[in-house]
């Protein structure tokens, strides 16, 4: 995903759910709105760099099974 993108989903977010963002001052800049939830600023953040998916099932079906590989 491209930083354009991700800033374009935080702009979305808060403009269809405002009351929820209160404590962030509604703040336009999701640099901004970052450094005051979490302390630090997004640009000393590694994303999508690695994850990790835990499935819990008795069995995997084929569909499911290329969801996780991919």
């Amino acid at each position: 995903m491209k930083p354009e993108q991700l800033v374009d989903i935080y702009q979305a977010f808060i403009g269809k759910y405002p009351k929820q963002f209160n404590d962030i001052k509604r703040a336009d800049s999701l640099d901004l709105a970052f450094q005051t939830k979490f302390g630090m600023t997004l640009s000393g953040v590694a994303l999508n760099e690695s994850h990790q998916m835990v499935v819990v099932a008795t069995e995997l079906d084929a569909s499911t099974e290329r969801i996780i590989k991919h």
